[in-house]
């Protein structure tokens, strides 16, 4: 084993006293540096596979990632390889003697270094054989959770956050989040919105749902009692998680035709149910000058869900493969057929009377003037053979301040777009843009002093404006059949839950 001292020299770059001075001044040069350090580019198991040809001209390869299956034969070891970057494994087939010079086990991490052949098998192009295999990290697989060639549950699976990106599932499911989010951002920039960070802490419910978290500080140990009383309240009034951007996003659209945000959200819902989250990311934008009203903000819901979905069909095909192969034919053909076809639209007065006839069939009968649950919403979405159905002109009274009042005065301008399986997947309105009207709404709320700034949009400069609110995690069950909401997202919080 080489000294502290050595080591140290190997890794820093070479250095070499200046005998001019008294004191050592150190001058940092590369030359010393072993080629190997220098040079840290190693293939992804991505770059090898989708580069097949251009990687066979050149048949050396150096690359690292997780053992993910093992099999011993008398002469030979045949290793199942993955490094996150595709839901593909590369095949490494090694001598015995390699293999025994590592001892190498289900689960360890390793460098590889061989050449890259052809595979005789009829499930591989190409595979590595290994010359060299270099143990990183070990793993104990009696200790380790996930077992080989065992097939676990997403329930037991669950149980240990910080490892599950290590499973074939959630390592896929982690590329199309990556993916979908990217997908996102590229629809609102190539159609001129603005990018905009929404705060997380904010003085209001935007909602006026009050399932919110209430923000404060704590006292650190070095403080004293009498400190924590004199600053009971770090802001001087309450403060919450945000449970939307939307306000927000409202007095950026005063100087911006387009804007969207795409972040954290936060309600303190006590539910645990599979769609429903404490923590979530949502999907946010604001049009202004949107003079065609709902009709023009349903286009543009319609073309960022099917634009999305598109770009993941064109550009992750190997990982849309991987959840296409785990779900019903029938529910494949159904998302597939959705980039071909118009969404339904139904007024709210409509399908309530729709409902209606089949009240007898739901375990909360309906009538005009309630909000739509969650059966009611998949009812809808069958009715229409599958497709997403957009609901549109709510009641006032169930719809939040800012939804525009429709020329009747019972309803508002408010649209949902429900999807199969899920049902509500975003919730949009034309925003009120009548300073008055906007004004004895809030009164009548008596929220009319805390929205003052809200009510200066309409002072200033106003225009006709309408926004929504996508709900990410379930767009990601929507798309690839995920049960759970809480297998869409790293570390899920819900009510009860917050580990890791």
């Amino acid at each position: 084993m080489k000294s502290w001292s050595a080591l140290r020299g190997f890794l820093h770059p070479h250095r070499v006293k200046n005998q001019s001075s008294s004191k050592p001044n150190y001058l940092f040069t590369w030359n010393s540096l072993p080629r190997r350090v220098i040079s840290t580019h190693r293939s992804s198991i991505q770059e090898i596979l989708q580069n097949t040809a251009s990687s066979q001209n050149s048949p050396n390869v150096t690359l690292t990632g997780w053992i993910r299956s093992l099999r011993k034969h008398k002469n030979f070891v045949f290793l199942q390889l993955s490094d996150g970057s595709i839901s593909n494994h590369i095949q490494v087939v090694c001598n015995a003697h390699v293999y025994d010079d590592c001892e190498a086990k289900y689960g360890s991490s390793v460098l590889v270094e061989g050449k890259l052949i052809s595979s005789p098998s009829s499930n591989h192009d190409v595979e590595v054989e290994a010359g060299k295999i270099h143990v990183l990290g070990d793993c104990d697989p009696h200790l380790y959770p996930f077992k080989a060639r065992r097939k676990h549950t997403l329930d037991y699976v669950r149980d240990y956050l910080h490892l599950r990106p290590r499973t074939n599932y959630f390592s896929a499911v982690l590329r199309m989040r990556n993916a979908l989010s990217m997908a996102i951002h590229e629809y609102f920039q190539n159609n001129g919105y603005c990018f905009i960070h929404t705060p997380i802490l904010t003085p209001s419910d935007c909602e006026g749902a009050g399932e919110v978290f209430l923000v404060d500080s704590v006292a650190s140990n070095n403080q004293s009692k009498l400190e924590t009383v004199k600053h009971k309240n770090f802001f001087n009034q309450n403060t919450y998680l945000t449970v939307s951007g939307q306000l927000h996003l409202e007095a950026i659209c005063g100087s911006f035709r387009r804007c969207y945000s795409f972040g954290p959200t936060y309600r303190a819902e006590k539910s645990t149910g599979k769609l429903h989250l404490a923590e979530f990311y949502m999907v946010e934008a604001e049009i202004a000058f949107l003079d065609n009203g709902l009709d023009g903000l349903m286009t543009i819901l319609q073309s960022l869900i099917k634009s999305t979905f598109k770009q993941l069909q064109d550009k992750h095909i190997t990982d849309m493969n991987f959840f296409f192969n785990q779900m019903p034919e029938k529910y494949r053909k159904m998302l597939e057929n959705m980039i071909d076809i118009d969404f339904q639209k139904i007024s709210y007065t409509d399908a309530i009377n729709l409902l209606i006839k089949y009240n007898e069939k739901f375990t909360f009968p309906i009538r005009w003037g309630d909000d739509l649950k969650k059966e009611h919403e998949k009812f809808l979405v069958s009715y229409f053979e599958n497709t997403p159905v957009f609901v549109c002109d709510f009641p006032l009274e169930i719809k939040p301040f800012y939804a525009r009042v429709n020329e009747d005065g019972q309803t508002v301008a408010a649209v949902d777009l429900l999807v199969p399986e899920i049902g509500e997947l975003v919730g949009g309105s034309m925003r009120e843009e009548r300073l008055p009207i906007l004004e004895k709404r809030l009164k009548e709320l008596s929220l009319d002093k805390q929205y003052s700034w809200y009510l200066d949009l309409r002072r200033f400069g106003n225009t006709k404006h309408g926004g929504f609110g996508l709900g990410f995690e379930r767009y990601m069950q929507y798309l690839f059949n995920i049960s759970s909401i809480k297998d869409t997202i790293p570390f899920p919080r819900y009510y009860g839950n917050c580990k890791v």
